[in-house]
């Protein structure tokens, strides 16, 4: 790889980056295959492109801003790890900062 290639890791952390700052989230979704999976920490399950879709708004939706600056990252294999702290506002004004890892 040279070094303007991105990994699919570093491209997702750009692309949430840039979902973060103008709330567009089809460069993430560009990102996930057609009949992907997703959870978090609750017991929902999201599925397919639609479910994707729903995610990253939700997520989204939840703040009136926030930024993940990533601390860590390592790809290989074809499998992807990334640590961050994300830190805004929720709706309504409160401050939020939290560390996260996938």
């Amino acid at each position: 790889m040279t070094n303007d290639q991105q990994t699919t890791t570093q491209a997702f952390m750009a692309a949430l980056q840039a979902a973060e700052s103008s709330g567009d989230v089809s460069g993430l979704l560009a990102l996930h295959a057609p009949d992907v999976t997703l959870r978090n920490l609750t017991q929902q399950t999201w599925e397919g492109e639609a479910g994707a879709r729903a995610f990253w708004e939700t997520y989204l939706g939840n703040f009136e801003e926030i930024r993940s600056e990533f601390t860590h990252s390592h790809e290989a294999g074809g499998l992807g790890v990334m640590e961050w702290t994300a830190s805004g506002r929720l709706r309504g004004g409160h401050p939020v900062e939290y560390r996260g890892s996938a």
